[in-house]
């Protein structure tokens, strides 16, 4: 036994110095950086932590035994070498998890396998060079190979102890691989720090190709059932469930003076702008003072949701009130269907889209095109014709300040009037080469120091990121002062709202991931509201194509199939949206029923400002069953085609 385990020797050192660094680095990751997202920082959490961690240890520790085993006996420096080199390659994978984990504010899944290379590599290239990466894991190769072999040499009986109970204790951990698979099913706020990143990546990665034979069940008596939740809409024919002549009320027009003329529309989606950085009660303190005050005299949605967690969600959500689909309604045959860009230009509208950065981001060329946009700017091709040398830019595109610059010019010249125009800003997806950066940190850092100790701690290691917001809110009112310059800024209708929020800065609940605002202004407007009903971006057309209809004579295709039934206009809170919601990694686990959140098996009541509390345990059925209803058609309506007929 004694010779045994003088072979193994350097293996046991070598797993044991893998041990301490997946341990110092669960350190920095739970006592840090959990803090700056609200997460608990307990001691039984820390070591539900280290038991997760020491599963993964356990693992690599016993599927690299054998390449140390067959390579001992002939090739013995190779025998640590390699191995130093499979622990220095996975423990650079777990650095790069946590380092995403903190400016995405989750953990990677299967959403890596949605997307296509360009797409990982425009994010990651973002944060920094891609080539680092090959290098860090060629130095920790060496690392682990030298700190091995340094400890190898030393004849120390208490090393010797040391390193053989670590052995032991990992090869015992193997064993308990079923532990953390009983965390990875249930998506709660804890969860996300607890897990161990590279076994739960792992997870998901089965997981992900186990759920890829999607079966559709075209169940009459759940076509029937789910024609019966919306008594209202008097659905003819139930194999197209959401097609219906079009009854929305027109909620808008009483607000607005409308003019001879049709309106322009002006359509902004700011990047990540969530409810907790923006408005009045943002909980992290709200870093958008122009936002702020433009709410005030606008009509102003408080409790507005997003139907996505990521980006991909808002163009069909916001311009045609489409479902998400499996992966996103962009990614895949897209069901026969209208939106706002394509009745508009029915109608006379001339459409156009400003963004800087890649279209073929996320799909959002195919997408628009399938509406018949009639110009898309062409700013991205522009930054890369440059060299990527424009200084109001970064890894994403151009600055939004350039972008709105860059779009009045062309209006002023080339814009025709009644016209739709659709912006997407994209500075806040971080806070690298803003322009003014020093101006804007400063800013945030005034904003900051006026908030409670509990926020200004948490934000202070995210000023640099809470600058981009108030960044892209001082670039969105340079733009509204230079739009009154446009001919038909008297007729104008502008629409603000974010596309999803991130969990960064901290969260009160998981209902407020998709917690965003939605600002209504226009020179039109009769006066302010403000409004508390939660409403979905998915109102907005339905909404506005009412008012619309009401106030002009507009060709109508007369039949729609918008998901949900438009805004709801109520000055006090309350709850009538049933809502399917995705989550990042192309779930759609999250669902909302009237004041219901179904998420991940739990049920919990929407109060006031989307806060959540626990729902009594007896309609947990009730809202499990129509969370399965809703599923069901909605996977049917998209894989068979069915929101409308081809023709």
């Amino acid at each position: 036994m004694p010779k045994i385990l003088d072979r193994f020797h350097p293996y046991l050192i070598l797993g044991s110095v893998y041990l301490a660094a997946n341990i110092l680095l669960r350190c920095v990751d739970f006592f840090l950086l959990a803090p700056l997202f609200n997460a608990p920082v307990n001691i039984p959490d820390f070591f539900r932590c280290l038991l997760n961690d020491l599963i993964w240890c356990g693992c690599v520790f016993l599927a690299c035994l054998p390449v140390f085993s067959l390579l001992h006996s002939r090739f013995a420096k190779a025998s640590v070498i390699v191995p130093s080199v499979i622990s220095g390659t996975l423990f650079l994978l777990q650095i790069v998890l946590v380092v995403y984990a903190f400016f995405s504010g989750k953990p990677l899944d299967k959403e890596i396998f949605m997307r296509p290379f360009s797409e990982i590599y425009t994010t990651v290239n973002s944060y920094g060079n891609i080539l680092l990466f090959p290098v860090a894991g060629i130095l920790l190769a060496w690392l682990f190979s030298w700190i091995t072999n340094r400890l190898a040499s030393k004849r120390s009986r208490s090393l010797r102890i040391i390193v053989q109970s670590c052995g032991a204790i990992l090869l015992l951990s193997v064993f308990m691989i079923s532990y953390p698979y009983r965390l990875y099913g249930r998506n709660t706020q804890n969860n996300r720090f607890i897990i161990n990143r590279a076994l739960y990546f792992i997870y998901e990665d089965i997981h992900y190709n186990q759920s890829q034979d999607m079966k559709v069940d075209p169940d009459p008596l759940k076509l029937k059932q789910f024609a019966a939740e919306f008594p209202e809409w008097h659905i003819k024919d139930t194999l197209f469930p959401y097609m219906r002549y079009d009854t929305t009320p027109d909620r808008l027009s009483p607000f607005f003076s409308l003019q001879k003329e049709k309106p322009d529309i002006v359509i902004i989606i700011c990047e990540s702008l969530g409810r907790g950085i923006s408005g009045d009660g943002a909980w992290s303190g709200s870093f958008t003072p122009f936002l702020d005050s433009l709410a005030n005299h606008s009509l102003y949605w408080e409790n507005c949701v997003s139907t996505a967690m990521r980006s991909f969600g808002i163009l069909p959500a916001l311009l045609g009130s489409l479902p998400n689909g499996n992966t996103g309604f962009q990614f895949g045959n897209m069901p026969a269907h209208e939106s706002l860009v394509s009745m508009l230009k029915r109608n006379g509208y001339t459409t156009n889209m400003f963004y800087a950065g890649y279209y073929e981001f996320d799909n959002v060329k195919a997408f628009m095109e399938r509406q018949g946009i009639d110009y898309f700017a062409p700013y991205y091709e522009e930054y890369k014709a440059s060299g990527f040398r424009e200084e109001y830019a970064n890894g994403w595109g151009y600055a939004d300040g350039l972008m709105f610059r860059k779009s009045l010019d062309w209006l002023s010249s080339e814009g025709s009037s009644p016209r739709l125009d659709i912006y997407v800003t994209l500075s806040a997806h971080n806070d690298l080469d803003i322009p003014g950066n020093e101006k804007y940190t400063d800013a945030a850092r005034t904003i900051n120091s006026s908030l409670d100790q509990a926020h200004r701690r948490n934000n202070n290691l995210l000023l640099g990121f809470l600058s981009s917001f108030v960044y892209t809110d001082d670039a969105l009112r340079q733009f509204f002062n230079n739009y009154r310059n446009l001919p038909g800024y008297e007729n104008t209708i502008f629409i603000i709202t974010g596309d999803h929020y991130i969990p960064n800065f901290g969260i009160p609940c998981r209902l407020s991931l998709y917690h965003i605002p939605l600002i209504v202004w226009s020179p039109l407007l009769k006066e302010p509201r403000k409004f508390k009903s939660l409403v979905s971006v998915t109102d907005v057309t339905p909404s506005l194509w009412s008012m619309l209809s009401a106030g002009y004579d507009l060709k109508k295709s007369g039949f729609v199939s918008w998901i949900t039934e438009g805004l709801d206009t109520a000055v006090n809170f309350r709850s009538t949206k049933k809502l399917l919601l995705m989550q990042d990694n192309r779930d759609s686990r999250e669902f909302i029923y009237n004041n219901y959140f179904f998420s991940y098996d739990s049920v919990y009541t929407i109060t006031d400002k989307l806060r959540l509390e626990p729902a009594s345990s007896d309609i947990k059925e009730f809202v499990d069953d129509k969370y399965r209803l809703f599923s069901s058609v909605g996977s049917y309506v998209y894989n068979m085609n069915r929101l409308m007929p081809d023709n």
